[in-house]
């Protein structure tokens, strides 16, 4: 095939244009492809099945389209191309694969490089202003990676997510998963599913994640379908295990996906997933240590009760009660009533004030929870160098 135009052709099928199945060795060389569409299959220009492009040389496909499906100027559905140079995809768009999808096989001409756009811009095929809704701008197979949103560094340190930090026993911020391409970009997900084909339907209906661990105590709902409004899979749970230790969480598809084998390049159906690297802290001042089933945790004194002592230095500590003259507390924090004195929050030394008037913690204008002019213990001292309040002030006689 030398040499042709094929411009505003029409499919409510596979193939805008042509579709191809079964043909051991195809060439192709200087046609031009525009303005095709395939209404509701894919393959806006061309729909290969089961085939091998034995040379793909200097065509150009300009502005075609599958918008409820999959490669916007071709589908390669277990289909090799073999050789493949100084062909332009502009402006072509669909779902997935904006340029073209590959299905079954991975062709030989993307099997030497990680990004599969590097090898083919080296033999000098051009991609310009191709667009995918989901995902795979320019070529799209199916999702590649997972990683932790905002977490994504490059394609060789995808893998080494961490979470630092937690506190055994406690919620944490969510985590927000996302789907990776091929390309490096974040897969997006469809609220409206009436202009999508049951193909993609059916493959975006797998991807649904499950958070688990052999070591660590997950609490909440670990499988999670995508969430629009945070535009990821958001894992809300508490985690427990040691304090000041070390393990792991893995985030996977529950059912299996379609992935790569890099020895056969062919896409076996296997679970996707990633493991977390989580680290936790040391209990902290107003967590007391507790044992829950196999796991140390530090429980945060709620509100009413306090600890200011140290969890890792002395065992079977209990969270206290507010003390007299306090308001209210938690954790490490105690807020007294006006008409008493502390020398900071942090210290149960509670002691009534003289003169309850200049005692005022409660006031918002307050500093070390004395009145204007007053500092000290149970504020009875004068500001008379104006350290604290600016101005120097001094007893009346």
């Amino acid at each position: 095939m030398k040499n042709n135009n094929f411009i505003t052709n029409l499919s409510y099928l596979d193939g805008g244009a042509i579709y191809l199945n079964q043909i051991s060795e195809i060439v192709i060389i200087g046609n031009t492809f525009q303005q095709n569409e395939s209404k509701t299959g894919n393959g806006g220009a061309i729909y290969c099945s089961s085939s091998i492009f034995s040379q793909f040389h200097g065509n150009t496909f300009f502005q075609n389209s599958c918008r409820q499906g999959s490669g916007g100027a071709l589908l390669l559905n277990n289909c090799d191309i073999q050789n493949m140079t100084d062909n332009i995809f502009k402006q072509n768009s669909a779902l997935i694969g904006g340029a073209f999808r590959y299905q079954g096989i991975q062709p030989y001409v993307l099997q030497t490089a990680n990004v599969s756009q590097k090898i083919l811009i080296q033999n000098q095929n051009s991609f310009i202003k191709n667009y995918a809704q989901l995902y795979g701008k320019n070529i799209g197979s199916y999702p590649f990676y997972l990683d932790v949103k905002n977490q994504m560094q490059d394609d060789l340190k995808i893998q080494n997510a961490k979470l630092e930090n937690l506190q055994s026993g406690s919620t944490t911020s969510p985590i927000i998963m996302r789907l990776i391409d091929e390309e490096m970009r974040e897969v997006s997900f469809f609220k409206n599913t009436k202009q999508i084909n049951q193909e993609i339907l059916m493959e975006f209906g797998n991807y649904l994640l499950e958070l688990q661990s052999q070591e660590v105590g997950l609490y909440g709902d670990l499988r999670q379908n995508y969430n629009f409004n945070q535009f990821g899979f958001v894992f809300n749970v508490s985690y427990s295990y040691q304090p000041n230790a070390n393990s792991s969480i893995i985030v996977k598809t529950v059912n299996p996906i379609p992935i790569l084998n890099t020895t056969t390049f062919k896409f076996d159906y296997q679970e996707l997933s990633i493991t977390i690297d989580v680290n936790f802290r040391k209990c902290q001042q107003g967590e007391i240590l507790q044992t829950l089933q196999k796991y140390k945790i530090c429980y945060t004194c709620q509100q009413g009760n306090y600890c200011l002592q140290d969890p890792n230095q002395l065992e079977n500590l209990q969270c206290l009660k507010c003390p007299i003259g306090s308001k209210n507390c938690y954790s490490n924090i105690i807020q007294l009533q006006n008409g008493y004195w502390s020398k900071n929050q942090n210290s149960d030394q509670i002691y009534q004030c003289i003169n309850p008037q200049i005692c005022i913690p409660e006031d918002p204008s307050n500093k070390f929870g004395c009145s204007i002019g007053h500092v000290g213990a149970i504020c009875e001292s004068c500001d008379s160098y104006g350290i604290v309040w600016g101005s120097k002030y001094g007893r009346n006689s």
